[in-house]
């Protein structure tokens, strides 16, 4: 739907600087600057959408969740699944406009085609003379006179021929058939758009207005020469795409202009308006549109300096940056570094993994790649990019919304004038040996002499025999037990009379060494006494198969089962933000140091999401993703606010935004 918006919102500056025109200029004498502003402001008014000005982009939040918080699971869960089934559409309305508007701009050159195949029949039929570089075509059938481009088409007989034909002159030589021209394919585009009518029959009129002020300057009386308009635009049907001189239904307004005193020329100043009015419409186009066309950056945001973030760095270069650091005699074990993924906005790194047993590059990149609108047509011999304006990464459901199948798996516009592409594949580094961890040196005394060695172990007794079974290894590192109670994972909602669940806890639950049969039917255990959650590798080391999906030991001697949750479903605050009153909103009983608010519209999108809420949210922007500095519609939305260290505080309901 970009192509929508960006025909609404250079209509929409079209239909402001119309109003300029109609408003500062229309009745003014200086007609060549009219003309040209209509020219200028039209071009202008499609030019300002493709264009910002940088330095007044709402910096993005930057939050410390990249995704939709989850929802957390337990006894609490009920709370979290409105009881509204979504509605399904049978009909989109906007997948039918695109075939619509190209129809009916279809219709448009049909008929813009058709007035020029008449021009055209007139001059292959009619006699002609060369004058120059303008075609006199006689005109037997019409006693009236046009032009168009440098074809003249005249009467042979037609009274005071000298006056006639210095009028069609001004227009040939002044080009007017470009500005018809121009403005009917502008109205073929803009067909919609009722102000473009408006504009070309203006400057039909300012053709006009031209053609006859330089008529009468050259000694003819304008009181003669406006009879002589009047004697002859009687009865003459007009032609379209032509400058036609006797024209009846513009002959008053042409008439009065001829006999308006001259414009004073300090009112040309005037013109200087437009240019605030056009500053102003370029800092709309910045601050109020959101758009994801492309567009010229006039005045670029200056970057903040950034220590750079070296991917490999070396030893020499570690001691550069840390000149003064002293030899550390504690926490001497050094590890490898962890390898991260870096997403940076000029450059793009095509994702390579290494296969395990030979090392060598193995392609996982499955997203949908466009460099300046165009597809990555083979992933196998594109290795990424750098010194890229903007690299823009879209989730699956976004990549599917805007690209159909192609963005299953996700999708990266890459953006930039001057693009520069990877020669090489670029992977990730390989996993540590073991040889990478490296001890502390012995500690020695201030004097450099070694720390004397611990006294020997006397040998053992004659006849001692170690057992085999005394070598004792360490028990595997579980997460750690500080809960005497447990809740499976498990996501109910109520029907109206009782709860349903709706997503299963997969992982493999046993109690006092027996194995939970059903997770659905399981509701949670209290007054245990250990719990401890197995990793997918330990727990199939321990239950095979079984433990595909991470496994639950629980023991206890006095374990307690929770029953299963009954009765009305709980309560789904309701709240209204009034904006015009300038409220903020405040989720009744949530006092807390921390706490976190993500606010979802009618689609299930997030629009506002903040890890430290201040209760002070006025309704009227988002901050999340491509709803950043948009402004928010009234309407219906939900919110789920995580109360920090208090799952069971957490509040969740519906605002009616005002």
């Amino acid at each position: 739907m970009d192509w929508l918006y960006y025909l609404l919102e250079a209509n929409l500056y079209l239909l402001i600087f119309y109003g300029f025109y109609r408003l500062f200029l229309q009745n003014e004498t200086f007609y060549n600057s009219n003309r040209y502003f209509l020219l200028l402001s039209s071009v202008t008014a499609f030019t300002l959408p493709i264009l910002q000005l940088g330095f007044l982009k709402p910096t993005p939040i930057i939050n410390n969740i990249l995704f939709p918080p989850p929802i957390p699971y337990g006894e609490e869960i009920v709370t979290a699944i409105p009881t509204t089934t979504p509605a399904v559409e049978t009909f989109n309305f906007t997948d039918y406009l695109y075939p619509i508007y190209l129809f009916i701009v279809l219709c448009f050159a049909l008929k813009l085609i058709f007035s020029l195949s008449k021009i055209i029949s007139i001059w292959l039929k009619a006699k002609k003379a060369k004058t120059g570089n303008v075609t006199l075509i006689e005109l037997n059938e019409q006693t009236t006179a046009f032009s168009f481009f440098n074809l003249l088409f005249i009467h042979p007989h037609l009274a005071e021929k000298e006056t006639v034909l210095n009028h069609e002159m001004v227009h040939i030589k002044q080009k007017h058939s470009l500005d018809i021209l121009f403005f009917e394919v502008l109205q073929m585009i803009c067909w919609f758009n009722p102000i473009i009518y408006f504009i070309k029959k203006d400057i039909k009129l300012l053709h006009e207005y031209i053609a006859d002020e330089l008529s009468t300057n050259s000694g003819l009386q304008k009181h003669e020469y406006a009879m002589f308009l009047i004697e002859n635009s009687f009865g003459i049907v007009p032609t379209p795409l032509t400058n036609q001189i006797f024209n009846q239904s513009i002959l008053k307004r042409r008439i009065n202009m001829l006999n308006k005193k001259r414009t004073a020329g300090w009112a040309r100043l005037r013109l200087l308006l437009a240019l605030p009015l056009v500053g102003a419409m370029l800092c709309a186009s910045t601050m109020a549109f959101t758009k994801d066309y492309g567009y010229v950056d006039l005045l670029p945001e200056k970057s903040k300096a950034v220590a750079p973030v070296q991917e490999n760095p070396t030893v020499k270069d570690i001691k550069k940056q840390n000149p003064k650091v002293q030899n550390i005699k504690r926490d001497q074990v050094k590890f490898p570094p962890p390898i991260v993924m870096l997403y940076s906005k000029d450059k793009f790194y095509v994702r390579y993994g290494r296969d395990k047993t030979t090392g060598k590059p193995v392609l996982r990149e499955r997203k949908y790649i466009l460099i300046n609108g165009k597809a990555v047509k083979d992933i196998t011999t594109f290795y990424g990019v750098y010194n890229a304006d903007n690299v823009k990464y879209f989730a699956k459901n976004e990549a599917i919304a805007k690209y159909g199948v192609n963005g299953q798996y996700g999708a990266v516009e890459i953006t930039g004038k001057d693009i520069k592409y990877f020669t090489q594949i670029t992977l990730p580094p390989p996993p540590p040996k073991q040889d990478q961890i490296k001890f502390p040196p012995p500690i020695v005394k201030p004097d450099g002499k070694n720390v004397k060695r611990p006294p020997a172990v006397e040998p053992p007794p004659p006849g001692y025999k170690p057992k085999t079974d005394q070598i004792k290894f360490p028990p595997p590192v579980v997460m750690p037990d500080n809960q005497t109670s447990f809740h499976p994972r498990n996501a109910y909602k109520h029907d109206g009379k009782t709860y349903i669940p709706i997503e299963v806890d997969k992982r493999y639950i046993v109690i006092n060494g027996e194995a939970v049969k059903d997770n659905s039917k399981f509701w949670g255990v209290t007054n245990t006494e250990t719990i401890t959650f197995l990793s997918v590798n330990q727990a199939m080391k321990v239950y095979g198969n079984d433990g595909k999906n991470g496994a639950v030991e629980i023991t206890g001697a006095n374990i307690k089962y929770s029953a299963a949750l009954t009765g009305a479903p709980p309560f789904y605050g309701k709240l209204t933000l009034n904006r015009s009153a300038g409220d903020l909103l405040k989720i009744p009983d949530s006092d807390a140091a921390l706490k976190t608010l993500t606010v979802y519209n009618s689609k299930n999108a997030i629009v506002y999401n903040t890890t430290d809420y201040s209760d002070n949210w006025d309704g009227k922007t988002g901050n999340y993703q491509k709803n950043d500095g948009v402004k928010i519609p009234a309407g219906i939305y939900t919110y789920f606010m995580k109360i920090d260290g208090k799952p069971f505080a957490n509040k969740r309901g519906q605002i009616t935004i005002k």
